[in-house]
């Protein structure tokens, strides 16, 4: 609720002063509801990304293995060296594993 009654005696440099702050006070307002309004879009937006995204993924649709894929693209012979290593490791695990069968 505004007050009028105490701007009804001000001269004019008093008028001018409070009409001037009362602009300055309007365009933080804005500025701050253009922000507002921004960060809405923004939100709906994530939102709407999130509900449009799928809840399970399968290996070929999966955005990790999406990632590891172009990174062997990218990194050949390190993927490579990996992938020998990790055959190696796991031919211990089962002659370890039918050894203790025996």
């Amino acid at each position: 609720m505004i007050a009028y009654e105490k701007y009804t005696n001000m001269n004019r440099r008093q008028l001018l002063n409070s009409l001037l702050s009362a602009e300055k006070k309007e365009q933080k307002i804005k500025a701050s509801l253009s922000e507002n309004s921004e960060l809405i879009k923004f939100l709906k937006s994530k939102l709407k990304e999130s509900l449009d995204s799928p809840k399970y993924y399968t290996l070929e649709t999966s955005p990790a293995m999406k990632k590891m894929k172009q990174w062997e693209k990218d990194n050949p012979q390190e993927a490579q060296q990996i992938r020998q290593e990790l055959e190696e490791e796991m031919k211990g695990c089962y002659e370890n594993h039918h050894s203790k069968q025996s």
